[in-house]
């Protein structure tokens, strides 16, 4: 009897962890899109930067 008891004791604690176990994956996912999104505006400013710079450099002969 107390093997089931403790069977159902240990079943509920994994079903309690898996909720948090997802939000825990969405706060994550919302940070690294915020992350990407910031450093990819970023990175487009700096490389049209020098792109302009490239074409404004004269070649010598």
């Amino acid at each position: 009897m107390s093997s089931l008891n403790s069977r159902r004791r240990h079943t509920a604690k994994i079903g309690q962890a898996l909720p948090e176990y997802a939000l825990i994956l969405a706060l994550i996912t919302l940070f690294c899109i915020a992350a990407i999104t910031g450093l990819g505006e970023s990175i487009q400013e700096r490389l049209a930067s020098f792109a302009e710079t490239i074409a404004n450099t004269k070649t010598s002969p």
